[in-house]
C-alpha cells in the first residue's frame, strides 16, 4: 500500500488502496467510485460532519454527521475531483481534494 501526499491530487485508480493522507484526514481508494477516510478525533469532539463536493460540477453531493472518525463514502464518478470536509462545531477542521 503506497502513501500520498495530496501534492498528487489525481491517483491511479488500478492501485487500489492507494492512501492520501492530509493534516491528519486519510483517504483510501476502496473501488473507481468509493473511498473511505479516517481521521484523528478531537478532545470533546462526539459528532463530526463529513461533506463531500465534487468539484468538476460544484455540487454538494454528500453530508452527514457522525460519531466515528472513520467512514466510508460510495457513489462518486471517475474523473471528478473531490474535496472531503470534515467539520466540528460549524468550523472545518481538516479537508483534502482528489481526482478519482
Amino acid at each position: 500500500m503506497s502513501i500520498l501526499t495530496t501534492d498528487a491530487h489525481s491517483t491511479d485508480l488500478s492501485k487500489l488502496g492507494t492512501q492520501i493522507t492530509e493534516s491528519e484526514l486519510t483517504v483510501t481508494i476502496t473501488s473507481s467510485t468509493s473511498v473511505s477516510l479516517s481521521w484523528v478525533g478531537w478532545t470533546g469532539s462526539s459528532n463530526y460532519t463529513v461533506s463531500v463536493l465534487d468539484k468538476t460540477t460544484s455540487q454538494l453531493v454528500q453530508q452527514f454527521t457522525t460519531s466515528s472518525t472513520s467512514t466510508a463514502v460510495s457513489g462518486l464518478t471517475t474523473g471528478h475531483n473531490y474535496r472531503f470536509s470534515v467539520e466540528k462545531d460549524g468550523f472545518i477542521i481538516i479537508e483534502d481534494d482528489i481526482v478519482l
